[in-house]
């Protein structure tokens, strides 16, 4: 029985008279030549793929179907992979068997027609294989006595026995070529042209495909982590003190809409100009904290500024007159503050616009303004409107689960302390101090670091989500032109030793540094030791994460230092109260205690209450009787410099980078 491809000779009873040796011997010769052998494999790889592609297309409703369930089952499914490994197996084996047999048919062809044009006899077709062949090389038909001649040089003659020589033709006259390409390297240039081919035709194809079903699983997982923003949206729902009542972002908008329509009146489409032409604008800034003297600053500089504050004092009584601030009394007293974070398809979660960022930043600076205008007129009831509207700014943004809304409320609120402690500063009577105490009682933001911490992972996995969502963007690895997109959007570029890796890796990885600042954010600054330093660049070799995961620990500390800030304002409201019934400050703070505090301000560094000092003069012009102050990230009581201009007192960051930098964060301090 002959197999396929194999013991070619077996399908011609011509030759089923001679020894297997020679069969085989008669078949390699019929075969023998380079443009017959890439025309066989030729067919063969033709026959392979069209067979192989028409059994993957019938699989591949089937393989669609198995994509669902490794979605749906996750990542650890085995059953999904292995039987879309057994359907790529059975096309390779289906194409494969194609080529064989195509192989076949061409061999059987080719030894049939070198059978009938040499080795029959030209006048009655006789087969003359294997008949004697005398000395003068004609050969005489055994059927009809035509005589034909055998031709030596095509290698026709074959010992057979000591002495006898027969007739074996062979299908073509030994060339140059033939004699270059003897037939060891003939076998292995074969060998190699097959190895190659199948590299190029089976394996590369069938790796590509695994590679291709990968990438849409991968995908498929990618777009099942898609919220379209839902995600964020339930976050800022949970942090929401109230379910019910107005919302404070429809009274924000008024406000803005307000003030741009005054804007635009009043200067915006007609600037004053300098005498050197530079147009002003309403800077609230400079309002509310004045340039120092002791700053040096050019003429031109002095002259802009002066025009700048100018218009924004003026701006300041223009929006009073078109009831900008009773408008932001009603929105102060909203008790919600609910924007809607939907994102758009195709759009990356890290792109979401936050237009309303540069309006309440700007809306602060005048509430800032306006409290230092109104302490200077002892006007306390316009003081406490503005302090209420900068603190439901600033609670409106520590709602959101969006990290740059969070820090610019934590900025806001900052601001709010800033002013305050120039009150302080100035030993105010019981009016100053009740009105400074109803705006720290009344709404205070809530969320803090946390919600703002848990949006940002959200928007992190989305982002990440979205890129590896559609194979295309992640076909090529980082060389992606999604990914260079990305990146480009992102600002950074790439290192080269930054690779794309897969989307369960990096989300791994971003969930690992989320759930670390997670825990971090729940210690206080001097418990946290190393569990909130993130350094992507250090810890992974993926790009994605270098450039999403931002740096939370700045979050961390700018929730830190406004903690220390609320803490401290209410324990120097205590202070001015204690000096106003007693005629001068306590030595320890303890004695506040529970008359003026519930109980003493915490250092969020050590847990232990605040660093306190009566002194008998004041440390800078116009400063407090008294320091009151944190530790530090050192941890140790450097005793608060006390010196005008002494190295960055309130300089958190610089206390924060060093283990040891011999500066305490001075809470009391209007610098």
């Amino acid at each position: 029985m002959r197999l396929l491809t194999s013991k070619i000779h077996k399908a011609f009873p011509e030759l089923d008279r001679f020894e297997e040796e020679r069969c085989e011997r008669f078949v390699r010769a019929a075969r023998r030549g380079f443009r017959r052998s890439l025309w066989r494999m030729t067919l063969m790889a033709v026959a392979f793929c069209v067979v192989a592609g028409l059994l993957a297309l019938a699989a591949w409703k089937p393989v669609q179907m198995l994509e669902k369930h490794a979605i749906t089952r996750g990542a650890g499914s085995v059953v999904p992979a292995t039987a879309v490994l057994g359907m790529a197996t059975g096309v390779f084996l289906g194409g494969a068997l194609a080529a064989l047999l195509v192989r076949d048919i061409v061999l059987r062809r080719r030894v049939r027609y070198v059978i009938r044009a040499r080795g029959s006899c030209s006048g009655c077709g006789y087969s003359l294989l294997g008949v004697p062949v005398p000395e003068n090389l004609c050969v005489v038909c055994p059927e009809c006595g035509f005589i034909s001649e055998v031709d030596a040089a095509l290698d026709e003659l074959v010992s057979d026995g000591p002495s006898q020589r027969v007739f074996s033709p062979k299908p073509e006259k030994l060339s140059l070529w033939g004699r270059v390409l003897t037939p060891r390297r003939v076998a292995r240039l074969k060998r190699a042209a097959g190895w190659t081919l199948m590299v190029l035709v089976i394996v590369a194809p069938a790796g590509w495909g695994l590679y291709e079903w990968f990438l849409s699983v991968q995908a498929g997982r990618a777009k099942a982590a898609l919220t379209q923003g839902q995600a964020l949206n339930d976050l800022a729902e949970q942090a929401q003190p109230s379910r019910d009542g107005d919302d404070a972002w429809v009274e924000f908008h008024k406000v803005q809409a307000l003030i741009t329509a005054a804007d635009d009146r009043d200067w915006r489409g007609s600037p004053p100009q300098t005498s050197h032409g530079d147009p002003a604008f309403a800077d609230f800034s400079q309002v509310a904290d004045p340039p120092r003297n002791d700053i040096e600053r050019q003429p031109r500089q002095i002259e802009s500024d002066e025009l700048n504050t100018k218009l924004g004092r003026q701006m300041i009584d223009a929006y009073r007159k078109d009831g900008v601030y009773e408008a932001m009394d009603r929105m102060a007293k909203c008790p919600r503050a609910r924007r809607d974070y939907t994102v758009t398809p195709g759009t990356p979660t890290m792109n979401l616009l936050l237009p309303h960022l540069g309006p309440a930043r700007n809306m602060a600076r005048l509430n800032g303004a306006r409290m230092r205008l109104a302490f200077e007129a002892g006007d306390v009831a316009e003081f406490e409107r503005a302090a209420r509207a900068n603190q439901a700014l600033a609670r409106m943004l520590s709602y959101s689960p969006v990290l740059i809304e969070g820090l610019v409320g934590f900025a806001i609120e900052s601001l709010n302390y800033g002013q305050m402690r120039r009150v302080l500063a100035k030993n105010p009577g019981p009016e100053w101090l009740d009105a400074m105490s109803r705006v720290l009682s009344e709404q205070q933001p809530a969320g803090d670091a946390l919600v703002m911490l848990r949006g940002e992972r959200s928007i992190a996995v989305e982002s990440t989500a979205l890129l590896f969502s559609e194979p295309a963007n992640v076909r090529f690895g980082r060389f992606s032109k999604g990914v260079a997109s990305t990146v480009g959007m992102l600002g950074g570029g790439m290192s080269p030793r930054w690779r794309l890796g897969t989307f369960d890796q990096n989300r791994e990885y971003i969930d690992s540094v989320f759930d670390r600042v997670d825990k971090a954010a729940a210690l206080r600054a001097g418990e946290r030791g190393d569990l909130a330093v993130i350094d992507p660049e250090a810890e992974t070799s993926l790009l994605l994460p270098q450039m999403l995961v931002p740096a939370m620990r700045r979050a961390l500390t700018s929730c830190d230092m406004v903690q220390t800030d609320r803490a401290g304002i209410l324990a120097m409201i205590a202070l001015e109260r204690f000096r106003i019934e007693t005629g001068g400050y306590p030595q320890t703070l303890q004695q506040l205690v529970p008359k003026y505090l519930a109980e003493p301000p915490q250092d969020v560094w050590t847990g232990e209450p605040l660093r306190y000092r009566a002194l008998v003069e004041p440390y800078s012009p116009g400063g407090f009787r008294y320091v009151l102050y944190s530790v530090g990230a050192d941890q140790t009581d450097d005793g608060a410099p006390l010196k005008p201009g002494a190295t960055s007192i309130r300089d958190w960051d610089a206390m924060r980078r060093s283990s040891r930098t011999s500066i305490d964060f001075v809470v009391s301090s209007t610098d």
